[in-house]
């Protein structure tokens, strides 16, 4: 890992893992403090934070820290729990449903999604947006002659 005055850059993603400090041009909201003093975006710990909630359902109580085992850089990144990041990560989750259910057109991606369209995705076969695309079975067999 290269190591900066502020920051940590895993060196194979150059990724920034996380901040020694906040400046101005952070958005204080978007970071939440680990318990070692440094910080992390918010979205890292999204899904920590709905896993708690049948943590909940099963013992009662929420965890008190949340922890992500960093292997790849051989650290550990822990929070402390707070229910208001919670109801955010929950807030999170339900947009996004709603965002999939409500979508009506799935055009084709640009840059890195478009290699995701045409090579990685499942439906690349079946979709009109892809550059792989086949052609629908119903025209394929002839369903709609008459």
């Amino acid at each position: 890992d290269l190591e900066c005055p502020n920051e940590i850059i895993d060196h194979k993603t150059k990724g920034k893992q996380h901040l020694t400090r906040l400046t101005k041009r952070h958005n204080k909201n978007d970071f939440i403090e680990m318990l070692d003093g440094r910080y992390i975006r918010f979205q890292e710990f999204i899904q920590l934070y709905l896993y708690s909630i049948p943590y909940f359902e099963k013992y009662g109580k929420y965890p008190k820290i949340l922890s992500l085992n960093m292997v790849r850089i051989n650290d550990w990144y822990s929070v402390k729990f707070e229910s208001e990041r919670l109801e955010e990560a929950k807030k999170w989750a339900t947009d996004k449903i709603t965002n999939i259910y409500n979508d009506k057109e799935f055009p084709k991606g640009e840059g890195n999604l478009q290699f995701f369209c045409d090579y990685i995705c499942n439906q690349r076969l079946n979709c009109g947006y892809s550059s792989c695309y086949v052609g629908s079975m119903e025209e394929d067999l002839g369903v709609f002659d008459i």
